[in-house]
């Protein structure tokens, strides 16, 4: 009997977007974050796998988000908010 110990591995697995659901091939953003409220409180783990149109999407909502917070803030630059996320 010939046995074979080489593992095969799909190199071209697809990621689904967890909101959409497209099929995203080569980038994606990913939404991470760990958090926990209070000392008893167990700690909870978020990680969100988002194509290119619903990253955008949520950047998009971030910024409006930010903008309401500081729309009556007469020291705040709005436009910082074209730059938000941006490394």
């Amino acid at each position: 009997m010939k046995m074979n110990n080489s593992l095969k591995t799909d190199s071209t697995k697809d990621v689904l977007c967890d909101i959409c659901d497209k099929t995203i091939q080569l980038n994606y953003g990913l939404l991470k974050a760990e958090l926990s409220s209070n000392l008893y409180d167990r700690n909870v783990k978020y990680e969100v796998r988002l194509c290119k149109s619903c990253f955008l999407g949520t950047i998009s909502y971030l910024k409006n988000q930010k903008k309401l917070l500081h729309l009556f803030d007469e020291n705040f630059d709005f436009k910082q908010l074209d730059n938000l996320g941006l490394s």
